[in-house]
């Protein structure tokens, strides 16, 4: 049985099917630079360019009050990123039935209300309070063992 194949991979391309090992006999794939290969280059490549683009961000909201007031939900979601997961994994398994499974948990309308009910909860809660119930927990945790000796 053959496994299946992409449509869009070109011949010789780095991108196999799951399963299909590491590019041959060799370890030679993982100098491949192609977009998207899944190599080391690749990779590093990737995270320069993700490192980058935070960066300037990061130096535009601060050095723009506007901006920094449209990416004001944005920061506070950044801010309980920890309570944030932890509560769309409770979420998901809340979910009645088959919504849980592909292709249903793969739905856009399910990601929608899960990135609109975040930023509504997120927004709302740093109003009042510096850190997510979560990161309060784990920070309090964390003064505690402080103190062990």
């Amino acid at each position: 049985a053959s496994a299946m194949q992409d449509p869009g991979m070109a011949e010789g391309s780095f991108d196999l099917p799951v399963g299909s090992g590491l590019w041959g006999p060799d370890a030679w794939g993982l100098l491949a630079a192609e977009p998207h290969s899944g190599s080391t280059f690749d990779l590093v490549g990737c995270l320069g360019v993700a490192v980058t683009v935070i960066l300037c961000l990061t130096v535009a909201v601060d050095r723009l009050p506007a901006l920094r007031r449209l990416a004001e939900p944005v920061i506070a979601v950044g801010t309980m990123s920890l309570t944030l997961y932890v509560s769309h994994i409770l979420v998901i398994v809340a979910l009645p039935g088959k919504a849980v499974t592909p292709p249903q948990s793969a739905s856009f309308g399910l990601l929608l209300c899960f990135v609109v009910g975040a930023t509504l909860f997120a927004a709302i809660w740093s109003r009042f309070f510096h850190r997510g119930p979560l990161e309060y927990l784990l920070n309090t945790a964390t003064k505690l063992a402080s103190r062990v000796r």
